[in-house]
Parts: structure tokens; sequence; C-alpha cells
């Protein structure tokens, strides 16, 4: 709702806002049947570029029977076949920790060079942790964060987790924890954290442990420290894979020995397999510390965005990472809670419309806290919603009803899907546009690779080997190697369209998988603009086979799909993100030096002097003289700046800065001095401090400091300010 300028209008407005928001707050939050009398422990697992079919619950493929951990949860879970996410990594999460689209939290104005170090998710959105710990749990984090780490209040421990173990960046290797050169400085970086401070320290650096192994101890540790039954406890834990560079191990691989070895489906599973035997420990300290966590915890297993083409298997959905279509943007979510849940849910599907966002709200009626609205104004609260009631009715055998109905011989009963309508993906700057209502979909713009991705072999350009032995082989830290692991491995030949006979899909008892050659969307024939979009009934059209836009039939749908995405465009976010004035030279100087990610609570440099007023450089440049015949000349160097030489003062050296320009020629109130000048170290110098006073235009007064050894910082003179120093009047003397 935006206010009209009117000052009565505005205040009138804001009363209004102010009275929705505290409705809303408590209508979203009040206590109802389905909330659960003790508040659960949270475990949200979070894989890396997972494949829309590289799970084993919703899989004719090679990881059926693979991956047994992961498999051991899908029995006893709910299936959430229509759970969204965004199409890429940071908005994603950004969605994830702050119940918000990410066109509507500020990442919008997502880049990978300014997100990644210079910028965050604004702190005027409170994230899950944080707002979790004020219903008393135990927040803890593990793995990949990517949401911007300038300060220490932007990282992990600074949002909220009590405890943080991974890393900051979006991409690394496993065994190095190299960053692999994807950032703002380009040179090989290590990115390990434990808190806020490098992790240089831990066994787990030292034996360059691979990564989903460390993660795998990791979670085993914290769950079973965790001894304390009557605080709730929290864990997200976003693994590493399976993001490129993707790790050959061969322990992990050998499990596939159908597949070609060294090729991308045997790299890929071998991956997911190293993850399930991290899952596997995870599930072993529930069991260990069963007296804390048994019908006590739910386990929420989702995913960040759809498989990257060429390496993931998506099918039977069309697309991959990076794109609109479903491939990219559908997620694989189960939920599982013995105990929490209703008894015979295993197997059990949710079919309405999730999406990350909503977990942060569900967690919020799960911990009974409300929402603290932001201080943003028209981005005040979070825009998930509530799904537990449906989420317990579903694992109970109901389903969830869009519209009003009536049951045999019952009255009618409201609509109990929570949500109908959920935004893709919303930047009209970068040409991408996806939203869902019901069992529509609507997308135009940089839709992405069009492609169903089929389980096939292809060259891994980014297929490492793991290394074990630390330290690891020179030049080989960002896989440089890599190329000569697979280049010219055989591809194994399979249509895109194979599947193996009576292969299903939970995604909905209508839902049809359309055969390659009966599409009516070519890649990047349609779908270009607002004018010509590509329209999709997504339930039984599995893979955006036929395009309903330009049908008669379905002009009313594609009328009302149109005037939602104008409605949401209304909604986009109008503030800055949080990010700093380091420049990105300045930063990479930094981490050039410390060969390690940073900084963290790095102060920003002043903003650059204003120009000195033209009266003093009058008044300064010149040579000037004390009783004693020391002797100086001033200079200026430029707008702002005056340098100070000696002409008869052995081991005087300065240089001067006009810092601000609200001073008379009566009375300079503040000037910085920085000394020595390259030019005088490291022999003794004398550096000037305190006020500069210029009582007329013949004497400059400053207090005198004589400093001696390394160059001393910056310092800046403040009016009023007291140094146990020497008083110190200069004259200027007659120009010749």
């Amino acid at each position: 709702m935006r206010c009209p300028e009117s000052p009565s209008m505005m205040i009138q407005c804001t009363i209004t806002r102010l009275l929705f928001v505290t409705i809303f707050v408590c209508c979203m939050f009040e206590r109802s049947a389905s909330q659960p009398d003790f508040k659960p422990h949270i475990i949200f697992l979070l894989p890396d570029d997972l494949g829309f079919n590289n799970v084993p619950w919703n899989s004719h493929s090679v990881n059926r029977g693979k991956l047994p951990h992961l498999e051991k949860l899908a029995e006893d879970s709910l299936f959430l076949t229509n759970a969204y996410v965004q199409r890429w990594c940071t908005p994603t999460r950004a969605a994830l920790m702050t119940g918000r689209y990410p066109f509507r939290n500020g990442w919008n104005q997502y880049s990978t060079t300014f997100a990644e170090e210079l910028s965050s998710v604004p702190l005027a959105f409170e994230m899950m942790p944080a707002m979790l710990k004020r219903g008393g749990y135990a927040a803890h984090m593990l793995g990949k964060w990517h949401l911007g780490h300038f300060t220490a209040n932007h990282t992990p421990v600074g949002r909220g987790f009590d405890t943080y173990f991974g890393f900051l960046l979006g991409s690394e290797t496993h065994d190095t924890h190299n960053s692999w050169g994807k950032h703002t400085c380009n040179i090989p970086v290590t990115d390990l954290f434990n808190g806020t401070q490098p992790a240089n320290e831990s066994v787990h650096y030292r034996n360059l442990t691979y990564s989903p192994e460390m993660y795998g101890m990791l979670m085993h540790d914290l769950v079973i420290g965790h001894t304390n039954a009557s605080v709730p406890f929290f864990l997200y834990m976003a693994f590493q894979n399976n993001h490129a560079p993707y790790t050959q191990v061969e322990q992990y691989m050998r499990r596939f020995p159908d597949l070609t070895p060294g090729g991308t489906m045997q790299t890929y599973n071998g991956d997911m397999a190293a993850l399930d035997d991290a899952v596997g420990q995870l599930l072993d300290a529930l069991d260990a510390n069963a007296r804390v966590f048994k019908d006590r915890t739910l386990i929420v297993v989702s995913q960040d965005n759809g498989g990257p083409a060429r390496i993931a298997n998506n099918v039977p959905l069309r697309g991959a990472k990076f794109g609109l279509w479903e491939g990219s943007v559908r997620n694989n979510a189960i939920l599982w809670g013995p105990g929490v849940l209703p008894a015979g849910t295993g197997g059990r599907h949710y079919h309405g419309i999730v999406h990350l966002v909503d977990w942060w709200t569900t967690f919020a009626h799960l911990a009974n806290v409300s929402v603290i609205p932001a201080t943003l104004p028209g981005f005040e609260l979070p825009d998930g919603v509530n799904q537990w009631p449906a989420l317990i009715a579903a694992a109970a055998g109901e389903e969830c009803f869009f519209d009003s109905h009536v049951t045999s011989g019952h009255s009618p009963v409201p609509p109990t899907c929570p949500r109908s309508e959920v935004v893709l993906d919303l930047n009209p700057e970068g040409n991408y546009v996806a939203l869902r209502y019901r069992d529509f979909k609507i997308i135009w713009g940089k839709v992405g690779v069009a492609d169903v991705i089929a389980d096939i072999d292809y060259d891994c350009s980014d297929c490492c080997p793991l290394r074990r032995h630390f330290p690891a082989t020179p030049g080989t830290d960002m896989c440089t190697a890599a190329a000569a692991v697979t280049a010219g491995s055989p591809k194994q030949k399979k249509t895109p369209d194979a599947q193996p006979d009576g292969y299903h899909t939970p995604l909905h008892p209508r839902a049809y998988w359309e055969p390659h050659e009966h599409y009516t969307v070519t890649p990047g024939a349609l779908c270009a603009s607002r004018a010509s979009p590509c329209v999709f009934n997504v339930v039984t059209d599995v893979n955006e086979s036929h395009n309903l836009f330009g049908v008669a039939a379905y002009k009313a749908v594609v009328d009302d799909l149109l005037a939602r995405v104008d409605a949401q465009l209304n909604r986009t976010f109008n503030h800055s993100i949080d990010h700093t004035n380091v420049t990105a030279a300045q930063y990479c100087t930094i981490v050039q030096e410390a060969k390690w990610v940073k900084p963290f609570g790095y102060a920003p440099p002043p903003p650059p002097p204003s120009p000195a007023p033209p009266w003093l450089s009058i008044l300064l440049v010149g040579k000037w003289q004390q009783p004693n015949h020391e002797t100086f000349e001033i200079s200026r160097k430029n707008s702002s700046t005056f340098v100070v030489t000696t002409v008869s003062c052995p081991g005087c050296c300065w240089s001067m800065l006009a810092a601000q320009t609200s001073v008379s020629p009566d009375n300079v109130s503040t000037i910085t001095a920085r000394g020595p000048a390259p030019e005088c170290a490291p022999t003794p110098y004398r550096f000037m401090v305190g006020t500069v006073h210029v009582p007329n235009s013949t004497s400059l007064g400053w207090d005198e400091d004589t400093r001696f050894g390394n160059p001393a910082p910056t310092i800046t003179w403040v009016d009023g300010a007291s140094y146990d120093t020497a008083w110190a009047v200069w004259t200027k003397m007659p120009s010749t």
C-alpha cells in the first residue's frame, strides 16, 4: 500500500497501514489446533544444484537403490509435489532466510560480483534463525552462506545463528576449500570459517576433508551435543554438493559401475552418494540421541534450484538451472517427521503450491512467535504463508482445494489451499518474468535452456580429482587439471526422451509427460516478451509442451495472469540493499594479502574530502618559518590536498589534507595530517596533530607531536582536541 503525499492523507494512510500490519501479524500467528503441543526440532537440508530426477523418490534413474539414507527418509515422508524455489543460488537462500521473494527483499538487484562480497541482504529483514531464537531455539548452520558478509553483522552468526561452520561465497573446491576463482578478485582465496574466524586451525582444513564427509561429521556432532530436551533445535545444512566443481571420488563413483567411468553421470551421482552418506550420519545421530530427538523432529529436504544443464537430470521437467522452466524452479521437497506428523504420513502427497518463502512463516507458527515488521515502508511483512494446517491435513490423507466445496452430506467447506499464486521470478530490468496461479503458469524473457535435460553423459570440464593430502598439487587449486580428467570420455547414446517402461512421477495424479516431438514450443521461438509470453497448464502438461497463449479458449486465463504480473510489479523492492563503500580494488588488495576471504567489520574508508576553498590555497601556499628558523613550504597537490615539504627542518616531513570546507579564513577548524611522506620513512619524523588555527593571514599554529619509527596511521584534526604537545606558531614568509 503506497501512501499519498498529502500530509493529512499520509498520516491517515500510515495509521491504516500500522493497523493492517498489527491485525495481519496477530491473525497469521494465532495458535490453532494444528499446532503441536511442543516446539519441534527443525532440520532443513538444502542440497545444491540438485536435479529433479536425481533423487531416489522421484526416479527410475540410476541412483534408485544407491542412496539408502535419503530413501529411508522418503519412506516416512510427505511429498510436496508443487514446491517451488528460485532459479539460482543466492535468490533462493535470501527467500528462505527472510520469508520474502527476491524481488521483495532486494535480491532482484543481485549480481555475482556485487552480492558475493561487497553487499548483503538488508539487516532490516529479520532472518529465520533470529526469528526462531525468539522462540527459544538453538540455531546452527553448516555449509554455504552466499548472502553477503562484508561486516560481522551480515555473516551467519550476525544474522542469528549460534554457531556456523562453512564457506561464505557461492562455490569452492570440495577439498582445499578454495574459492575456485569465481569471485570479485579472480584469485585463489581460501573460504572456510568457524563463526566469523578463518577455520585455519580446523582438523578438516588441515586434512583436506571432502566437504560432504566434513558436514556429515559436523551434523553428527551438533545433534549428539544437543542434550537439553527442553530447548528446541534448529539446523540449517546448506550442502556444497552437487555444485561445481564436481569432485570425482572413487569410493562413491564405484557405486555406479554401469556408468561411463569418469563421465558426468558417474561423477554427479557419485557426489550424490557422498551427500547421502552425510545424511546417514545425521540419522545415526538422531537415533543415538533419541532421548532428545525421537518423535519431536521435522526434517525438510529441499534444493536451491534445478539441476544444471548437461550434468544433472531434470526429466520429466523442461529446462535447467538459471531458466524459468519447471526444471529450474520446481523442487524435490519432502517433509519427514514421525511423531510430529500424523501416523501413516509416509508415501502421501501434498499437491498444494508451496514456495520456499513459506517455510519462514510456517516455522514462525511452530515456534509460536510473531512477525517483527521490517523497518522498510511497504515491505514490513513476509510473503510466506503458514502451510502447517494444510501439510498436517495432507499427511492425514486429505486433499486441499483452491475453492469452496461441498462434501457429501456436509455444509460448504472453505478453500483449504493456503496459496494459489506464486511468483517464480520478477525482474523486468533483467527480462525475467515467471508466475504461477493455480494450475497455470506464465513466463517470458530469458527463459533459459528449453530442452528436457535427460540423463546422458557429457564431457565434464568442471570435474576435479579429490585431493586427500595437503599441500595440494601446485597449480590445481582452481581445478586447472579438470579438463584432463574427462576430456574425450565416451558419451552414452541415449535419446532425451528414452525412459523405462512404467515411468511415473508423484507430481500429480493428472500429470502427463509429452514426448519431445510433440512440443509446441521450440527454444527461442516464443516466450520473448509480455506481448508474446508462454502459458502452460503445469499440472497436466508437466514438461510445458503446449503453449496456451493465443488459444481462444484460454484468453481469460492469459489476461488474468498478465494482470497478476502487473499487480506484483507494483510491489517491487524500491530500497537499497546493504553494501559497503569499499571498492573492489581496495577489497582485492586485502584479499590478496590475506589469501583468505575477507573482510569482516572492515571499516569503509571515509568519503573523499570536499575540495578546499580557493581562499585556503591563497592562505596556505608559500614558505613558513618558526622562530627557531625551522622552515617548510606548503604547495597544493590537488583540490583538497596540500603537501608540506621541509626547507630547513631535519627530520620533518609531512603532508596535509584539508578535510572540511566549513571553515573561514579566520579559523581553519579541521585538517587531516598524514605522515611521514614516503621519501621520509623510516627516518625519525615530526608529525602534526591537533587543531589548526589561522588567527590571521600571516601565522599558522598547530599542536606538534614528535614521533619516531614506522609511519603512524592517518590522524584527523578535530576542533577542540587536547594533546600533551608543544604549541608552535609559524609565520608566513614574504614571497620572493
